[in-house]
């Protein structure tokens, strides 16, 4: 935290030298690992490709100059939302290993679930819900990193977001392949989802397809906020547990799931914000806000 001779007050990010390159010998060496120990049973193109995606998106975490024009991009895109807060740049005070923004000050997560009131609780929660399906969706590139560190909340239900170097850009293809997958399963047309994870890259192509009662199973699991037009209680859920139990299976089909490279990123938005969510303590109506958001 610094104070500027204009008197705002501005948080600065300064890079620690050597950081890029070792990122990247981390990386060969997880997976030399894996390969080496036979963890992941995946093609050896598939995992390389995975493996450049992240390598990809660490390398622009590391220059602040981008992670300034994801700032503005975002800034930009949500400015008609005044409770949606993302600090401005300060641009003559960055560089590729310098970042200077306005300080916004928020709660914690934690912090909020303890202390808001419900009604405001509820309202941050679907303020993130709505960032979320407008990033996807709309603006096509998404804040992949739901580090709760990253949010801060405010007593007038206002949900502030920091640190926009983890930013994946989505491919219009990409998208609206997503969108057709969410309306099959929420429409319980497994073979449009099948097909829909195939065009994304989860399922193996070529391989068999997968009965419907595996896909039921899985709906009745990861669909629960959306199965129903009533509010889901996040603070009492049990999805993860659930989903966990069911690791075994999943494992015994490595021959016709790979891991999603295209979704890599949008997936770790939505797998850490379902935390984020029972952080708040959210009881939350999503089933028709979402089917506003893909058109049904």
């Amino acid at each position: 935290r610094a104070v500027l001779h204009d008197g705002r007050e501005v948080v600065i990010k300064v890079q620690s030298p050597g950081v890029a390159e070792s990122c990247d010998t981390a990386l060969g060496q997880l997976k030399l690992a894996l390969r080496m120990a036979r963890i992941v049973k995946v093609d050896k193109a598939v995992l390389d490709d995975l493996f450049e995606e992240i390598r990809e998106r660490l390398h622009e975490e590391l220059d602040y100059v981008q992670e300034a024009r994801n700032i503005g991009l975002f800034r930009e895109f949500f400015a008609g939302d005044p409770h949606l807060v993302i600090p401005a740049t300060v641009p003559e005070l960055c560089s590729r290993h310098v970042l200077t923004m306005v300080l916004e000050r928020g709660d914690h997560l934690q912090e909020a679930g303890e202390s808001y009131s419900e009604e405001t609780r509820n309202a941050i929660a679907m303020r993130l819900f709505d960032f979320m399906c407008r990033s996807v969706f709309q603006l096509q590139a998404v804040h992949a990193d739901p580090n709760p560190g990253n949010f801060a909340c405010r007593p007038d239900g206002s949900l502030v977001i920091y640190d926009f170097g983890c930013i994946k850009r989505l491919e219009p293809g990409s998208v609206k392949a997503y969108l057709a997958t969410v309306r099959s399963a929420l429409a319980q047309d497994w073979k449009g989802v099948d097909r829909g994870l195939m065009q994304l890259g989860v399922r193996v192509p070529g391989s068999a397809a997968l009965p419907d009662d595996f896909y039921e199973s899985w709906r009745r699991i990861v669909l629960r906020p959306f199965l129903k037009d009533e509010p889901y209680d996040f603070a009492t859920s049990t999805m993860h547990k659930a989903a966990m139990a069911k690791g075994p299976e999943v494992f015994k089909l490595l021959d016709q799931f790979q891991p999603p490279v295209k979704t890599a990123y949008l997936d770790r938005m939505v797998g850490g914000h379902y935390w984020t969510l029972m952080h708040l303590k959210a009881r939350v109506a999503l089933l028709q806000p979402l089917k506003n958001y893909v058109g049904l």
